[in-house]
């Protein structure tokens, strides 16, 4: 794979992380496609939502499997628009992804299908707003860094919206 093509990749991975933590009210610190030797791109929450993520509430969990997995559906639907694809069975986001999913479940097999069901209704979410992901993936090929209160600016843009919807989890 090319750099720019392996550039464009990794900016809608990460895009998709943003719109989605926008979307359920999720800040970050920043969002950067500068690769360094342990990822191609990173997502860094900010210090409350870092709490967050270990919180063991409910809604807080579906909102961080949500932000999880949607940068894998950015990134399959940008990489391969034709295709349908399954919940990927490896990769370095699934780990925390499943981490969180282990304190909803009761068993692997109840997990499994929950993530799979968290991964169609996270692609269905992101069709919706896949203007916004295209948008911030364009931001962040050409600045490479974004913060959160320029993603929001970003993606009301390309909504058109005044403020940006807000997806619930119960």
């Amino acid at each position: 794979m090319s750099k720019i093509r392996q550039l464009e990749v990794s900016a809608y991975h990460e895009a998709g992380h943003c719109v989605a933590a926008c979307l359920v009210r999720k800040r970050f610190r920043l969002v950067t496609v500068i690769p360094k030797k342990e990822y191609l791109g990173k997502f860094v929450p900010d210090k409350l939502a870092r709490m967050d993520i270990a919180s063991a509430e409910v809604k807080s969990c579906k909102a961080w499997i949500f932000i999880g997995l949607t940068g894998l559906v950015a990134e399959n639907k940008f990489a391969s628009p034709n295709k349908i694809n399954k919940l990927p069975s490896s990769h370095p986001d699934l780990h925390t992804i499943t981490d969180i999913a282990d304190r909803l479940c009761w068993s692997s097999e109840e997990r499994e299908a929950y993530l799979n069901f968290m991964w169609v209704r996270t692609r269905n979410i992101m069709e919706k707003y896949w203007k916004a992901v295209q948008a911030v993936a364009q931001h962040l090929v050409n600045r490479k860094t974004l913060h959160y209160k320029e993603t929001q600016q970003i993606i009301k843009k390309a909504l058109g919206y005044n403020i940006i919807p807000q997806i619930h989890f119960l």
